[in-house]
């Protein structure tokens, strides 16, 4: 039976203060070659396991061991201060926010490079088991997880966390912990122990960003159910409009909103809705809002300033989940300095880390339950198990139909299932995703929000995959290394191979077309083709939305002859709004686009002539 956390720490009470007895002084004493510092050490260990040992063996030990060494300057002052403020460590932590810049030492920061083995168990056997504690924080899980969370946490959000964690001199002033004794320590233990401390003070006060975070999506809920109420009663005065329109009536406001491609898509695609569907379906909605400006332009203004500030507020809290999960990922290799000090057997350092061991488990147990999350469904918003999830329990996501027959489907992975059943369908969906004679799906993702293009094409492949990939296509080992087509579209590096990446992987299709240069391209782009379906219900419906110049007011995706809808959930409005905004700030297009339908339709193709996606819809203003 593992012991309790209360057990565990009343058990290293009694360790450290054998060690305050005894071991510390034993290994600060003066050196002697009549022993190894590994024997030196092996006996230390036994003191610690309880294993006897005369008080003249003690007394060999403090006259043998080595001397200490001074400590660098600027850690000097900490150490004789013992207790110390988050404030004081600020240098510690900007020093790692200096190597999380560079993408590789990011990536290698964030990595967790493999469980803590038995060798810690075995290190401290007698006492405490460390590795039931790491399994009690859920640690193990996301060891197993981590390098996915490290392929897809971008550079830039740890940077930006690391960032909020130095301006926070308020929580970090108010945050103290106590460093363990620098006797026995040399100057790069001692530089260990300090970030350590520095681990344990950012995680403290990242738990209250998380706090702060977890609160505001409790207001969240209530907005995002208050907007689409709003859009659900705008939709309602439409349909009456409509109606009263079919009946003979005569409605400027409808005029001036609704043009002849938009009646015949009502006609079409709305017709045979009942008010109560017609009023729940985002593409009538979407249409209603344009109505409303028109009709009632105060309604309108209202809903667009509220709209407005919850997408701003869903985004500072996204911002702070997702530079939790990456600072988690980073937080892990205090776990396995403890793993590689047990191991090494380093037992000085490692006891006396203990009590900031503690602080750590502690404290990192939320963020890591947030970076487990994450590696889970990547870090974005997605209504299966993201940040965003508990906003609604919906169990149907998206709006299915094939000729006259319509179904609801809980999640993408539903959809995509659906799409197989028609093999013509499916085919159709593969073909369109990558195009050379016109932009392809993942292209028109792209040119608005290259980051997300990444995000999906790492969802279809894996580390081992994507590490090919890189190897080949830059013909440079060091850029294979925990390399994510996320990080790399995000943030390009200044080789011309690297600026091109987007282009030559979204906005060409080399599938079955590949020279000995293009290859590398071809096998992903038939990578994502086969694998699509693990994309995301958020990842299908940035589809849906973000492939055209303007926003998606159809909310439809035509392939052949079926038809794919979100329905109207906070995910899917959050989605939409992101969408139009990300093409709004276009900085970084991938290729001029060209004038393309509001509704995204992929025709038959001819042969083998990859689909079109048919094109001509007016413009809409958010």
């Amino acid at each position: 039976m593992s012991a309790s956390p209360a057990q565990i720490e009343r058990s290293v009470a009694r360790t450290t203060g054998i060690v305050g007895l005894g071991l510390l002084t034993a290994l600060l004493a003066p050196t002697s070659s009549a022993q190894s510092p590994v024997d030196l050490l092996n006996k230390a260990g036994e003191i610690i396991r309880g294993t006897p040992a005369q008080q003249n063996n003690l007394n060999q030990l403090q006259q043998q061991a080595a001397a200490q060494a001074p400590l660098p300057p600027e850690l000097a002052p900490l150490f004789l201060k013992r207790t110390v403020t988050g404030a004081e460590l600020i240098f510690t932590l900007r020093e790692i926010q200096r190597l999380a810049r560079d993408r590789r030492a990011a990536l290698q920061l964030a990595s967790l490079v493999g469980a803590a083995d038995s060798g810690v168990a075995a290190a401290t056997s007698g006492n405490f088991d460390v590795m039931k504690v790491l399994q009690d924080q859920a640690i193990q899980a996301a060891f197993k997880l981590a390098k996915q969370v490290a392929a897809n946490a971008a550079t830039q959000a740890l940077n930006d966390h690391l960032q909020a964690l130095v301006e926070d001199s308020v929580d970090l002033t108010a945050e103290t912990i106590t460093l363990p004794s620098p006797l026995g320590l040399d100057a790069k233990q001692a530089r260990r122990v300090v970030t350590m401390a520095a681990l344990v003070v950012g995680a403290r006060v990242s738990d209250k960003m998380l706090e702060r975070a977890q609160k505001d999506m409790e207001g969240l809920r209530k907005d995002y159910q208050s907007l689409i109420e709003q859009r659900e009663k705008a939709a309602t005065l439409l349909f009456a409009a409509i109606a009263d329109r079919n009946k003979g009536g005569s409605s400027e406001a409808l005029g001036d909103t609704l043009n002849g491609d938009d009646m015949k898509f009502v006609a079409r695609d709305l017709g045979k809705l009942s008010v109560k569907d017609f009023a729940k379906d985002m593409a009538a909605q979407n249409l209603a809002l344009n109505y409303l400006r028109r009709a009632q332009p105060e309604a309108f203004s209202s809903y667009r300033t509220q709209a407005d500030e919850v997408v701003l507020r869903s985004k500072a809290y996204l911002r702070t989940m997702t530079g939790i999960a990456a600072f988690g990922a980073l937080m892990a290799n205090f776990v396995q300095n403890v793993g590689d000090m047990a191991k090494d057997k380093r037992l000085v350092e490692f006891v006396m880390s203990m009590p900031l061991i503690f602080d750590f488990l502690r404290a990192a147990g939320p963020l890591m339950t947030v970076t487990v999350q994450s590696a889970t469904s990547g870090i974005a918003l997605s209504t299966e198990g993201s940040f965003m999830s508990n906003l609604f329990s919906r169990k149907r996501n998206f709006v299915y139909a094939l000729g006259d027959k319509s179904s609801e489907e809980p999640s993408a992975k539903d959809v995509f299932a659906e799409l197989a059943r028609s093999g013509e369908s499916a085919e159709l969906f593969k073909g369109a995703l990558f195009r050379s004679d016109s932009p392809g799906l993942l292209q028109r993702v792209g040119e608005c929000d290259r980051a997300e293009a990444g995000r999906m094409l790492d969802a279809t492949t894996t580390k081992d995959e994507r590490e090919e990939f890189a190897n080949h296509y830059f013909d440079d080992p060091n850029m294979g290394e925990n390399f994510s087509f996320y990080t790399a579209l995000e943030s390009p590096g200044p080789s011309e191979r690297e600026q091109l990446l987007a282009a030559r992987l979204l906005a060409n299709d080399y599938r079955d077309r590949a020279t000995l240069d293009t290859k590398p391209v071809s096998k992903v782009q038939q990578l994502v083709s086969a694998k699509y379906k693990d994309w995301s219900d958020a990842q299908l419906m940035r589809l849906i939305f973000a492939n055209k110049e303007t926003p998606a007011r159809y909310a439809t995706l035509y392939v052949g002859d079926a038809r794919i809808k979100p329905m109207a959930t906070a995910d899917a409005l959050y989605a939409y709004e992101t969408a139009a905004e990300a093409c709004k700030k276009l900085l970084t297009a991938i290729a001029k686009p060209k004038a393309v339908a509001a509704t995204t339709e992929v025709a038959k193709p001819a042969a083998k002539v990859p689909p079109a996606v048919k094109s001509g819809a007016k413009k809409e203003s958010k």
